[in-house]
């Protein structure tokens, strides 16, 4: 592909990489990025219909998937703080944390997740994008992006926007799978979940995640990286 330019560091070397699809291996940073001509063509329609298909009733999991995240937010945001999740879903953390006493809003590009969150919890989930809501200049006392910012072509776009609508000395959260995580290395089944073709745009080592954060103007104070589910499975076996 003679037109490669990395996302992050804009270097033109890369090697390839097959995992369900094509990507591209930045030689100089790292990033992983799907090539362009495999990318999801209309976001919002696929979101709906693929990502979510009809019959899609909500998470099944919601307080083992959920659990762990709840001890985090709470010692940093005080009941009643204004709490957005963006890829909100059909609004299962936001009910949870509806019940411990916070304020939330949601966005969901999803139509029929966004629906299905309202009607399930009431929730005021707007459906689109963070810059479809048009929320104000420091709205929210926090910000929650779990799993979606491998999803989006523009990162910095959309880091900057979500830098907008947060208090000044409020609080971000993202997570994404990490490339450089054992998993990886040990499973080519990690791997092609890792980089979920067609899905993921990006694959984000820490060091650029956290480069990409402090250019947006946020200070990274925590950081936590999960024990390997490969490892785990495997000592689980024993």
């Amino acid at each position: 592909m003679d037109n490669f330019e990395c996302y992050f560091c804009k270097n033109r070397n890369y090697k390839k990489l097959i995992s369900g699809g094509e990507f591209h291996v930045c030689k100089k940073c790292g990033l992983i990025s799907i090539a362009k001509e495999s990318r999801v063509k209309d976001p919002r329609s696929y979101y709906s219909d693929v990502y979510y298909p009809p019959e899609y009733a909500g998470r099944g999991n919601i307080k083992e998937a959920f659990s762990s995240r709840i001890p985090i937010i709470s010692n940093f945001i005080k009941k009643g703080g204004r709490v957005l999740e963006v890829g909100a879903s059909s609004g299962d953390f936001l009910n949870i944390l509806q019940s411990f006493g916070m304020n939330v809003s949601g966005v969901e590009i999803s139509e029929r997740a966004s629906k299905k969150g309202r009607g399930l919890y009431n929730l005021p989930i707007v459906t689109g994008t963070l810059f479809d809501a048009s929320f104000g200049d420091g709205s929210f006392d926090a910000v929650l992006i779990y799993h979606v910012l491998e999803h989006l072509e523009d990162v910095r776009g959309f880091l900057k926007e979500v830098y907008r609508v947060l208090k000044s000395g409020g609080l971000f959260i993202v997570e994404v799978p990490n490339i450089k995580s054992i998993d990886r290395y040990l499973s080519k089944q990690a791997l092609r979940s890792i980089l979920d073709y067609p899905n993921h745009v990006y694959g984000f080592s820490p060091r650029v995640l956290k480069h990409l954060l402090r250019e947006a103007g946020f200070g990274v104070i925590y950081e936590e990286k999960s024990f390997s589910f490969v490892l785990s499975s495997w000592i689980k076996s024993l």
